[in-house]
């Protein structure tokens, strides 16, 4: 078993892809921005189709538009707490006697 697969891959590695000429190299960037795409692709359709997170989808209609990048610049506590309005977790009660007081 592990035996023929070592062969195999062996193999594979020194072995030439033949490819139709001219052949273009795809960019590492490129690769990356693609998979990107794809995840968010397939990480919407599945945001679709459950059936459950029913607050945070009546805050946010479509996942690929969740502020991640603004997300991650907020300290700990503040993110906390973003996270329990989302998705309807936590003490929020005693968030906004906090937040008032």
């Amino acid at each position: 078993g592990n035996e023929e697969a070592d062969i195999l891959a062996k193999t594979g590695a020194h072995s030439l892809c033949e490819i139709p000429e001219p052949a273009v190299p795809v960019s590492y960037r490129r690769c990356r921005l693609e998979v990107r795409y794809w995840i968010v692709k397939e990480h919407c359709k599945v945001w679709n189709q459950s059936d459950t997170c029913l607050h945070t989808k009546g805050i946010l209609r479509n996942a690929d538009k969740i502020p991640a990048k603004s997300l991650l610049k907020l300290n700990r506590n503040k993110l906390c707490q973003v996270l329990q309005v989302l998705t309807g977790h936590g003490n929020l009660q005693a968030l906004f006697i906090k937040q008032s007081g």
